[in-house]
């Protein structure tokens, strides 16, 4: 499988993306346009200060999050600050709705298509 079949996982790193040549295939570029959007919001998810999802995920021990934190290469639950297991991959696909810096404001969150 290769790009041109549309494949449902977006996660190609940008690093490899840009040593691509460019391609007439509408897939490829659809999906190197996904993998850029997933990679915005990987940005945009371990710089902010909290993410709220639009579907919690739910812990055995804590029930629900919604509100989550990346420090270093873990997740937090925002809320409680318990540390979570739990992969980028799972809080991203939960459709990330919000996310705020560290003073409170607003950051934009990039749709995934």
């Amino acid at each position: 499988m290769d790009e041109t079949s549309g494949p449902y996982q977006s996660e190609c790193p940008t690093r490899i993306l840009d040593l691509l040549t460019d391609t007439d295939d509408e897939q490829a570029r659809q999906w190197r346009a996904r993998c850029r959007q997933y990679a915005q919001l990987k940005t945009v998810a371990h710089t902010a200060h909290r993410i709220t999802v639009a579907e919690p995920l739910r812990f055995q021990r804590i029930g629900l999050v919604a509100h989550f934190r990346h420090v270093g290469r873990r997740w937090y639950d925002a809320t409680t600050g318990i540390r979570l297991s739990v992969s980028d991959q799972v809080v991203l696909s939960r459709k990330v709705i919000a996310a705020v810096d560290s003073s409170g404001a607003d950051l934009p969150v990039p749709a995934l298509s």
